[in-house]
């Protein structure tokens, strides 16, 4: 394991993050110091609603959460499985904080700026708590996408089935991908999907799933990205179906940040039709002539087969695809 504290360090291994496109950041105790404290009113919050929902009093509720946090991931996930309760009225009246206790934090907000690639934010919170705590630190509008645990099915990390979630719907390439926590739990999946973690936390520990550690996030990420402006990287086209960017052969000397993601419509998780939809719609362009040439194909090996009924099947399919063609263009689409 490496540790980057600050760009002056003795060994910056910032080389191992050349190939990342997507930062995923958790939120709490890693987007602000964990010196803030803001966690420890979530805590309270969590604590009091156990006692009323479960009728225990504080000693059990403690008792009970530790016994969650450690089968479950969170206390809202012991609470779903073990009673059956709603998630959101839970995730609305635990979040409900004062965030005084957070500041703006120039440095950090000039490194995120500085990363190339797609940035976004996955925490066990909800999203709509998370914008607010990027928001009071001064960050927002660095991240190309919020997700809550409500977004991964209220599956909470360090689930495997909650980061496959999360990443399906973002369309992030593990293998192109950092992870970013202050909990090394929910570091061992994003190891195992290929990704390079980075443990942000005051003391450092050991594990193969963890890779890196830093206790200072807005130092460690200027580190990278002053590497990352000063080494050559390919020029990103567009999203292949499995979520990774294509590349172009020849070499940029500087680093741009890359579009956000188009979300997936469900039809692209289709196989073959549901891809080659998806690549002629964010893929290279010159993806068209592929699907030209297997279109054509097709056609000849029908008209082989079935004769001239092939052609007018084919023309009779063509009809609503005019017509929707039509509509879209008349609409200024």
């Amino acid at each position: 394991m490496a540790t980057l504290p600050a760009p002056t360090g003795p060994y910056m291994p910032t080389d191992q993050f050349r190939h990342v496109r997507t930062w995923v950041f958790d939120l709490d105790n890693t987007l602000y110091p964990p010196r803030m404290r803001l966690f420890d009113q979530i805590e309270v919050r969590m604590t009091a609603y156990v006692m009323r929902t479960l009728g225990v009093g504080r000693a059990e509720a403690d008792r009970l959460r530790a016994h969650y946090w450690s089968s479950y991931g969170t206390t809202l996930a012991g609470l779903m499985r073990e009673h059956a309760i709603d998630p959101d009225p839970y995730l609305a009246e635990v979040h409900e904080i004062d965030f005084s206790a957070l500041a703006p934090d120039p440095a950090l907000a000039a490194a995120l700026a500085a990363l190339p690639g797609r940035r976004i934010v996955y925490t066990n919170g909800s999203a709509p708590y998370a914008h607010r705590v990027i928001a009071a630190r001064g960050l927002s509008g660095l991240f190309h996408a919020v997700y809550g645990i409500e977004h991964a099915g209220y599956r909470p990390k360090p689930e495997r089935a909650a980061f496959e979630t999360v990443f399906a719907r973002d369309g992030v390439d593990p293998a192109r991908a950092a992870m970013f926590e202050d909990d090394s739990r929910n570091l061992v999946a994003p190891h195992e999907m290929g990704m390079r973690t980075v443990l942000v936390a005051p003391a450092a520990e050991t594990g193969a799933h963890i890779h890196h550690h830093t206790a200072g996030l807005a130092d460690f990420l200027a580190a990278l990205a002053a590497d990352c402006a000063e080494a050559p990287h390919p020029r990103p086209l567009g999203r292949g179906r499995h979520g990774g960017y294509q590349r172009a052969g020849e070499q940029e000397t500087s680093m741009t940040a890359l579009a956000p993601a188009p979300r997936r419509a469900w039809f692209h998780h289709a196989p073959v039709l549901g891809w080659i939809a998806h690549d002629l719609a964010h893929g290279p362009e010159d993806t068209i002539y592929y699907a030209l040439v297997i279109a054509l194909t097709v056609l000849v090996l029908a008209f082989k087969a079935w004769g001239i009924v092939a052609i007018a099947m084919t023309a009779l399919a063509m009809v609503p695809v005019v017509f929707v063609t039509l509509i879209l263009i008349t609409i200024g689409r």
